[in-house]
């Protein structure tokens, strides 16, 4: 393991449930994730994380974990 961005809740979280979806929706917030849908990679090393659910985003960051 090099990174770690968040993890998923998991059945022993105290608030593990459904997610949910309010209205209006949170705002985003910079250097928080909230409902990543896909990481993807390019040759250089350099991750793609897209926030689609709420931040509406696609995040860059590179092989050192800068954003």
């Amino acid at each position: 393991m090099l990174l770690v961005f968040g993890r998923k809740q998991e059945s022993s979280d105290k608030e593990t449930g459904p997610l949910e979806h309010p209205k209006p929706p949170l705002p985003a917030e910079n250097g928080r994730f909230r409902q990543v849908t896909d990481v993807a990679f390019d040759p250089a090393g350099n991750a793609f994380i897209s926030d689609g659910y709420i931040n509406s985003r696609v995040a860059k960051v590179d092989r050192n974990g800068n954003w």
